[in-house]
């Protein structure tokens, strides 16, 4: 089995090392919005508006709804 060398097993592990690196790379450096080595912060997700009241309204009657039975 002259595939199993370790020469070609070292080639291997290189090759796959690299093909695993560059994109865990780029996911790892688009996290950072410049060059201070801050992270991004998230901007924060406000629920307003007639929709979002709606929704809670239903949720806190159905948690009313629990409480009762």
């Amino acid at each position: 089995m002259r595939s199993f060398t370790l020469g070609t097993s070292v080639k291997m592990i290189a090759v796959a090392g690299a093909l695993l690196a560059v994109p865990l790379a780029g996911a790892s450096a688009a996290q950072f919005n410049d060059h201070t080595g801050r992270m991004a912060t998230p901007t924060p997700t406000s629920f307003q508006g007639p929709r979002a009241d709606s929704i809670l309204n239903q949720v806190r009657g159905i948690d009313q709804g629990i409480a009762d039975a």
